[in-house]
């Protein structure tokens, strides 16, 4: 969340998280603009094993959340990948 920092003796200072810095209105306008994009991604089912429902749950888990925020209006990329390069895979 963005807001102004209280007491501060520049106009126009502003904190994000722990960072301080200073903006102009403009800057300010696009960084709210910025904070309506959602990024989510899983991590590497690794294939060591048969294939479990532990694979598809965390994937489903995370399409449900990619798609709630994408019905929220909000801009969405959803990373997801696979692991095609282990020993397993070779054997």
């Amino acid at each position: 969340m963005v807001k102004q920092l209280q007491g501060g003796k520049l106009p126009g200072a502003y904190a994000y998280g722990f960072y301080h810095f200073i903006i102009d209105e403009a800057q300010y306008d696009k960084i709210a603009i910025m904070s309506k994009n959602f990024y989510i991604t899983t991590t590497l089912p690794y294939v060591n094993a048969e294939p479990h429902i532990g694979f598809a749950l965390e994937i489903v888990q995370a399409d449900v959340i990619a798609r709630y925020h994408k019905g929220l209006g909000e801009k969405v990329v959803f990373n997801f990948g696979t692991d095609e390069h282990g020993q397993k895979i070779y054997q």
